[in-house]
């Protein structure tokens, strides 16, 4: 506390919260809250309260996009593609800044500004385990 923090799975799921989130939701449709992604990213949840929404939405579902390329999911794609008619198309910055994305946002009357960042836990690989095929 105070800053919102959340745990997803790799659906948006949200596994963990603080009590910051539930501040920062305030106001959002009661149905988006379960879902990280729909969120952020639905026009009943923070999208209005975004100001560089559709550059920093596109940071979001281009990491999404990612995740498909690493391991392709017929669930994950339907949610990715229900999200992409969230955020409008249009001119984007070129490159990603990886680890986060300013999000400035406006909560009761109030201007802040919060960092994303994208964070994967995954299986950790020994290099000495991976052999060459002969």
């Amino acid at each position: 506390m105070p800053y919102p923090a959340i745990v997803i799975d790799r659906y948006g799921e949200i596994v963990a919260a603080n009590a910051g989130l539930r501040i920062l939701a305030d106001g959002c449709a009661e149905h988006l809250r379960a879902n990280g992604y729909r969120l952020a990213l639905h026009p009943e949840g923070m999208a209005p309260r975004i100001a560089n929404f559709a550059e920093w939405g596109w940071h979001v579902l281009n990491a999404m996009t990612a995740e498909l390329n690493r391991n392709p999911d017929k669930r994950l794609a339907a949610l990715h593609a229900e999200l992409s008619q969230y955020v409008p198309r249009g001119p984007r910055r070129a490159g990603s800044p990886g680890l986060r994305r300013p999000a400035p946002a406006a909560h009761a009357a109030r201007r802040v500004r919060l960092m994303t960042t994208i964070t994967s836990f995954a299986t950790a690989v020994d290099v000495n385990d991976i052999r060459a095929e002969t």
